[in-house]
């Protein structure tokens, strides 16, 4: 049964923070796990929690001309300090997501649409910007793994659990991913304090 529209924003930011560890369930509410949650494949985290965490010298791509400025940044403030990143800031903006995505304690994975992917879009950046608050946060935390992945460990991986709850696939190597089996990482691999950022040339829907 679907979720009523006015409780769809909400809930996705709760499952984003329940999946970084924070219990968001109210007293008495029975937990129920995500179905192939514990089946993805890849590397565990190691014990000193540095998986996919990547420096400045591990960028990569043809679209790394403007990255965060400061790396020690958390990833919505990071997004909102790079230009190519600007429509990406406003969704998140917009869907009271920026605060969520700027925990210290947190760690991500982000897919992160540049400008041109939204432009590209057959309505144009209206289209997922227009739309109504909870299906904008759907969109975005589709873009989102509460788990941090490098180029490297991505292509182990393969296959991931986001934030919106649906599986998101990676394809190719390490130099040429591709994500969701249409949008290809254009800047691999930016380092930002919480997550590590790869920026895409569309935007992802979910399924």
């Amino acid at each position: 049964m679907r979720t009523p529209a006015k409780y769809a924003a909400t809930i996705a930011a709760a499952g984003l923070l329940a999946a970084c560890g924070v219990n968001t369930d109210p007293p008495g509410a029975q937990v129920q796990p995500t179905p192939g949650a514990a089946e993805t494949t890849g590397p565990d985290r190691d014990a000193s929690g540095d998986q996919g965490v990547t420096t400045a010298d591990d960028v990569f791509g043809p679209g790394c001309d403007q990255l965060p400025g400061d790396a020690n940044a958390p990833v919505g403030e990071a997004a909102g300090g790079t230009p190519a990143l600007g429509r990406l800031t406003e969704a998140l903006r917009t869907a009271g997501l920026a605060d969520v995505l700027n925990d210290r304690d947190a760690a991500y994975t982000v897919f992160a649409p540049s400008n041109a992917a939204f432009d590209a879009l057959p309505g144009g950046p209206e289209q997922v910007l227009g739309a109504p608050r909870d299906e904008l946060a759907d969109i975005l935390l589709y873009h989102v793994v509460p788990e941090r992945h490098d180029a490297e460990s991505l292509t182990v991986k393969q296959r991931l659990i986001t934030a919106q709850g649906a599986e998101l696939r990676i394809s190719g190597d390490g130099n040429d991913l591709v994500v969701g089996g249409r949008a290809r990482v254009v800047c691999a691999n930016v380092p930002t304090a919480n997550a590590t950022v790869f920026i895409i040339d569309s935007v992802l829907a979910p399924p």
